[in-house]
């Protein structure tokens, strides 16, 4: 999962790293219209759903706290 997002995000990183504890909001990569972009992807790639207090927490600072996030929806599913 981590490998996945990070590749996604790598993507608008133009070539730098991006670790697990990579603030992707402070980095820059992430403004509030890509996470609404990484949310719909994730969702439809895991076949969850983000809730607006999942986006009020610092759910998508780091690739750990999104990792986290859809573990914990995936386990809600079942």
């Amino acid at each position: 999962m981590v490998y996945r997002a990070s590749r996604l995000l790598g993507r608008r990183r133009a070539g730098r790293g991006i670790t697990d504890d990579t603030d992707l909001r402070e980095s820059g990569i992430l403004s509030s219209l890509w996470i609404i972009k990484l949310a719909s992807f994730l969702e439809e790639r895991y076949q969850i759903r983000f809730d607006a207090a999942d986006f009020g927490d610092s759910n998508f600072f780091l690739i750990a706290d999104i990792e986290r996030l859809i573990r914990s929806k995936l386990e809600q599913a079942s």
